[in-house]
């Protein structure tokens, strides 16, 4: 049954329940559900995923032999859709297109549509899985894929808008109508490429040594770990489970100080960021940003099992009792939270509340917590927690443990770094942030003698740096204003992080920008820069300063005071960190990367300063290199690439054309020396890598002539495949032939009377096929 707003009571069902207010549950079913055979949809199927589509419009099916048999014998394209209870965008999806009657019209006149939960069916969804991932570089659910009616994939995807997954189906049903074998084809050729690439061994690691497999192992992670921010990852952070454990196992032995101090530092990154739910307890499964701040709000018990085993190991070989510490709070957060009546344990737990709120469970505004907590313990909470930040959800702030700086430290920049000078020795200090509104900390590592209270320090401040982060963060206010000017002022600030030269900058739109749109922001950017604008900063009421015009990105979150940074008039924002003095102190300015990061809201990456210099100055190497290498001058660089794609494609023709000659010779040698049978000649070919389309064009030459029956094997690559063709002026009924005779040797396929095609045995004895010709002859 849907889930709807107001729904507060438990349903009981079979071997799965769902709970609320709470939040959604999903109980692990331990026995297999076989293929729910009914064909009126989804209502009343025993899990909770399923039942929820029951009252969609679309005529779901479950996947099952019935199914796939309806999808045969109506010639429609399948539509299997794969998801779980406690996905967030699998809710959406639902809402957005399967609840929308005209995408479900579409559906139930085109295609077959599977509803599938893939916590019953796991070995579907890792072979659609697969075929996701080989085809698109990623992976994740809803996992929409279409296949053909005999089940070969052909395109796949996850969570579209409605109108563009409406605009998708609308071109797959019209290729499907016009080219349906060229597209059964093509899936059955893909399927093939995966399955030899599956089957293909990974690494040569047959004559190396344990050791060296560990070393090869470590390096490997190292070299595409985050030292600075944890974990593995510049888009997301998954917890990357095994991988840790692994490395704190080896290491155990080998002692690498660095690796060490890397798993350490993730360790503690996710148990004090957005990963790590300091209230409830347990983990979510990944953050959809590079910091660790921001959940996907489901928890996962495959997740919370494994982080427990990873922190108990980790207190052991660090002496770390904070470790086994949330190990143990872990446990008790999934014997409490993910334990059935009946006391079968929750496979997950919803990324939405019963009002359809991402993370509405997790999430709160002061308000709620003043109205919850007394005034002390909201102060002591306030701190602990950090819940005075800016919210980044609607529903809230997500409450995360202050006791390591994992984000930016004021207006989306990160703390100062430097060094702390004292009497015996030196510490590194690694991060700054605000403690208090007067107090700043200074989260160090002593790397020489013993830093005691009341030890007299000198502080030094890594300027080089610092200049870096200030470049990187005028130039954030800077794009800001651009993106408002070039794209409308729709656009609204989803968040930034600003780091030495780097900066990453979130906003709202509905589309990817153009290449003409991003030159257009570079270039307002730079002439900003090129004024050389000053940057005035003040601290004003924030009544006055919003009078004033500035921009409050947060502004429910502001105190009674704020800083607010004047950019030469042409920016004015509210923000708390460091600036340069002018514009023109930014130099350099470059867009990397425009990505989308969630519905509607676009992400850009860019450079600044030093690093755009740099990373334009190996762009001009590369291309001088190439330049090199072609013979060139650059400037000429494309003209010569356009030239050698025409060769290479004249080139390309030449070949296929002599390769067809070739083919063409060889099956006119076969015709020439055929047996005679009657007035019918029987010409039997044995070909290598080369497709049934090419042998038909040849064919349709020859088999015009006289009364000729040609068969034809041909070698692929991950197959072999016939061509059986007639005269048409010849009175033969192939596909009776197929049938009735030459099945026998595994033959399977179709076509027409007069021209059949499919797939055969690799060890097809051609002697066979020409007795069993000869006998339907007769």
């Amino acid at each position: 049954m849907p889930i709807k707003s107001g729904f507060f009571r438990r349903v009981k069902l079979q071997l799965c329940y769902i709970e609320a207010p709470e939040v959604f549950r999903i109980l692990l079913l331990l026995l297999f559900l076989p293929g729910w055979s009914s064909a009126n949809q989804l209502e009343n199927n025993p899990s909770p995923y399923l039942s929820l589509h029951a009252n969609d419009p679309v005529d779901w099916y479950v996947w099952s032999k019935q199914t796939l048999d309806k999808a045969k014998s109506e010639n429609k394209l399948l539509f299997v859709s794969v998801g779980y209870f406690a996905c967030h965008w699998c809710h959406v999806m639902q809402r957005e297109s399967f609840s929308d009657s005209d995408i479900a019209k579409k559906l139930n006149k085109h295609f077959v549509s599977v509803k599938v939960d893939r916590e019953l069916n796991p070995v579907l969804d890792s072979r659609l899985m697969t075929f996701l991932q080989a085809t698109t570089g990623r992976g994740g659910w809803p996992m929409n894929i279409i296949l053909t009616p005999d089940g070969y994939s052909i395109v796949g995807m996850t969570y579209l808008p409605a109108e563009q997954f409406s605009n998708v189906l609308d071109r797959l049903v019209e290729n499907w109508q016009e080219d349906r074998k060229q597209l059964e084809e093509a899936a059955r050729e893909v399927d093939a490429i995966i399955a030899k690439q599956l089957n293909a061994e990974q690494f040569p690691v047959k004559n190396m040594r344990i050791a060296d497999m560990q070393n090869a192992f470590l390096q490997q992670a190292m070299n595409i770990a985050d030292e600075l921010g944890g974990g593995f990852g510049d888009t997301m952070k998954f917890p990357s489970i095994p991988q840790l454990s692994a490395m704190l196992k080896i290491n155990q032995k080998k002692a690498d100080k660095k690796v060490d101090e890397f798993i350490l530092l993730t360790l503690d990154k996710m148990i004090h960021s957005g990963l790590y739910d300091v209230i409830g307890g347990g983990f979510f499964r990944y953050t959809v940003d590079p910091d660790w701040q921001t959940p996907h709000f489901e928890k996962m018990l495959y997740t919370n099992a494994q982080m427990v085993q990873l922190y108990l190991l980790a207190a052991d070989v660090y002496k770390r009792d904070g470790f086994r510490q949330i190990a143990l709070n872990t446990l008790d957060f999934m014997h409490r939270e993910m334990r059935g009546k009946d006391g079968a344990m929750i496979t997950s737990l919803s990324a939405v509340d019963n009002k359809n709120v991402e993370g509405g469970y997790y999430l709160w505004s002061a308000d709620e917590l003043k109205k919850t907590l007394t005034e002390k313990e909201f102060q002591l909470a306030s701190h602990a927690w950090n819940i005075n930040r800016p919210a980044t959800f609607e529903a809230g702030v997500l409450p995360i443990s202050s006791n390591i700086s994992a984000d930016a430290e004021k207006g989306g920049q990160v703390g100062d770094t430097g060094e702390i000078i004292f009497e015996n020795g030196k510490a590194i200090v690694k991060d700054t942030r605000y403690i208090t509104n007067n107090l700043i900390g200074h989260f160090v590592k002593v790397v020489e003698g013993n830093l005691k209270e009341k030890d007299k320090v000198l502080a030094k401040v890594d300027k080089e740096r610092r200049q870096a982060l200030r470049r990187a963060h005028s130039a954030t206010h800077l794009l800001f204003k651009a993106l408002k000017e070039i794209l409308g002022d729709h656009v609204k600030q989803a968040g930034s992080q600003v780091n030495p030269d780097r900066l990453r900058f979130d906003f709202t739109h509905f589309e990817k920008l153009s290449q003409e749109q991003i030159k257009k922001i570079e270039d307002l950017v730079y002439d900003w820069i090129l004024k050389n604008l000053e940057v005035k900063v003040e601290n004003l009421p924030l009544e006055d300063a919003l009078k004033k015009g500035a921009v409050a990105q947060f502004e429910e979150k502001y105190g009674d005071i704020v800083r607010v940074v004047d950019i030469g008039g042409v920016s004015l924002e509210l923000c708390g960190g460091t600036h340069v003095d002018r514009s023109g102190d930014i130099g350099c300015f470059k867009i990397i990367s425009e990505s989308s990061v969630a519905s509607n809201v676009r992400r850009i990456e860019a450079y600044t300063g030093k690093k755009a210099f740099n990373y334009l100055r190996e762009k001009d190497e590369k291309l001088n290199a190439l330049a090199n290498k072609l013979n060139v001058p650059k400037e000429k660089i494309f003209e010569k690439v356009d030239s050698l794609i025409e060769e290479n494609k004249r080139l390309q023709n030449i070949i296929k054309d002599m390769n067809l000659k070739l083919v063409k010779n060889e099956i006119l040698n076969a015709y020439n020396q055929a047996e005679k049978i009657g007035d019918v000649k029987l010409v039997l070919v044995r070909l290598e890598k080369v497709k049934p389309k090419e042998i038909l064009s040849i064919l349709d030459e020859i088999r015009s002539k006289e009364k000729v029956i040609f068969f034809v094997l041909s070698k692929l690559e991950n197959r072999c495949a016939f061509v059986l063709a007639s005269s048409k002026n010849l009175d033969l009924d192939l596909l009776k032939l197929l049938k009735e005779k030459l099945s026998s040797l595994k033959l399977k396929g179709g076509g027409r009377k007069d021209l059949v095609q499919g797939n055969a045995p690799c060890d097809l004895n051609l002697d066979k096929v020409k007795n069993l010709i000869k006998e339907f002859l007769k």
